[in-house]
């Protein structure tokens, strides 16, 4: 497609950067199997350029006009409104013969100016031919026919068996200015779903595959991960601390930078989330704190504690932190494919817009997603996005994969392993093994007389709080 003068939307921001500006007289061919999302994908369209003022005609076969109404509802396509108010019109053609339909088809056209048509699907009009160059034939001539007089967008779709990759269509991906094909897939009991560029006119591609989701109230959301080779953070700006020995220890943190946090699954300390609390505090930065753990409840009593207990936080106090600078989330992978998954995720953080992003819990992730092809793919693409936008994540993880930990702490900027160490007093204290990007790996040692003279530090950190929050009780 022409890279000038856009006038009409998919109604995803993400797929409209990746096919590109989609001007009159532009045919969007949409391919898939029963259940795919053809027709939601296809009613999105329609309703997205209907919102911005523009007219659509949706003509069907077998399409049902309650049932369609109803089940475009739960993605927030409200076509009932639309109609009332003249943008969109719903037909439905009887099958009989090539002539009447198109008769049919183009008495339509003559009544009355459409900017978006589209027909769902074009198997019935195949099925009408028996002798396949006449079903080339008088598909290209149709579909020629309709772009040529449609000064506007045609969206057609076209089904395939489930199971197949092809559809007879003859070379209607001649005229077409964008191909896409959704597929899913169902992998350990979970639906993946996926959408194929194979065609867009006028542009490389670059990004074939993309995942997909179907969010109710929301519709199709497609998470676009950044081109390959392209992981370029904007601004970098350096964090501050108030309580001086969190940036003693871990040295500087930076926007776009990648943290992780691993210890052994037996046992963890409160002190690796000590320096959440200050970053957001004294950066005025929001948390995004995702865990795939425990509940959000779990989470928000754990940070009161970890405040009262060693930054000497009333509880008043601690809570007004939580509800300033976190928002807390929890996710049971087992119920999603990590597409999926990634997909919430993303549209989570869009929401949220937080400058710091924490996931807690990370062995329940990478154990649920062993046999996941794709797990590693999604994951890193969601790191190198939130990079790129300059968030700062941190990973918190337990050492029971050798194998993930590994990597791990090899794309990470900043690596905190927590070991603990008996001393003579027969107590465990936490030994932290730090290594940051460009430096050297050093060993900082806490024992009970530097947990004490932590708490003594924070009170600045706790008067800063009372000046950003109120004074708690």
């Amino acid at each position: 497609m022409s890279n000038k003068g856009a006038e009409y939307t998919t109604g995803s921001p993400e797929l409209d950067d990746l096919i590109g500006p989609i001007l009159p007289n532009s045919m969007l061919l949409i391919v898939g199997h029963p259940g795919s999302g053809k027709t939601s994908l296809a009613s999105q369209i329609c309703y997205a350029n209907i919102r911005l003022g523009k007219k659509c005609l949706y003509v069907t076969f077998y399409e049902d006009k309650e049932k369609l109404y109803k089940n475009m509802s739960r993605i927030g396509v409200d076509f009932p409104n639309a109609e009332e108010k003249g943008f969109f019109k719903f037909v439905k053609l009887p099958v009989v013969s090539i002539e009447s339909f198109l008769k049919e088809f183009a008495s339509l056209l003559e009544k009355e100016n459409f900017d978006v048509v589209v027909l769902d699907s074009v198997n019935p009009v195949l099925e009408l031919t028996e002798r396949r160059e006449e079903r080339r034939a008088i598909l290209l001539n149709f579909l020629y026919q309709l772009t040529s007089s449609i000064i506007g967008l045609l969206v057609v779709l076209a089904e395939v068996e489930a199971g197949s990759e092809n559809v007879e269509i003859g070379s209607i991906d001649f005229v077409a200015d964008a191909v896409i094909y959704l597929k899913h897939r169902v992998e350990h009991g979970l639906l993946s779903r996926i959408m194929e560029l194979r065609k867009i006119r006028g542009l490389p591609l670059q990004t074939v595959e993309i995942p997909f989701v179907i969010i109710e109230g929301k519709g199709i959301r497609i998470f676009k991960p950044p081109k390959p080779g392209e992981i370029r953070p904007g601004p970098v700006k350096k964090l501050s601390t108030t309580v001086r020995e969190f940036l003693e220890g871990l040295g500087s943190i930076k926007t776009g930078d990648i943290l992780l946090v691993s210890y052994p699954s037996w046992g963890r300390t409160p002190l690796t989330l000590l320096p959440l609390i200050d970053l957001a505090v004294t950066n005025d930065s929001k948390i995004l704190f995702v865990t795939f753990l425990y509940s959000p409840d779990v989470i928000e009593e754990l940070l009161t504690g970890i405040m009262q207990n060693y930054l000497n936080f009333e509880a008043g106090l601690a809570k007004e932190v939580l509800k300033k600078y976190l928002h807390i989330a929890s996710f049971n992978p087992s119920a999603y494919s990590p597409s999926h998954l990634m997909m919430l995720l993303a549209d989570l953080l869009e929401s949220v817009n937080p400058e710091i992003v924490v996931f807690h819990g990370g062995e329940v992730l990478t154990a649920t997603y062993k046999g996941f092809k794709d797990f590693w793919i999604n994951y890193r693409n969601l790191m190198a996005w939130l990079k790129n936008k300059g968030k700062i994540v941190v990973n918190y993880f337990a050492r029971t994969d050798p194998h993930w930990n590994k990597i791990l702490e090899a794309v990470s900027d900043l690596v905190v392993r927590v070991y603990f160490k008996r001393e003579d007093d027969r107590e465990l204290h936490p030994e932290f093994l730090v290594w940051r990007q460009g430096s050297h790996p050093r060993v900082l040692s806490f024992k009970n007389e530097e947990i004490g003279k932590l708490v003594s530090y924070s009170r600045d950190l706790a008067e800063l709080v009372k000046q950003k929050v109120g004074g708690g009780k």
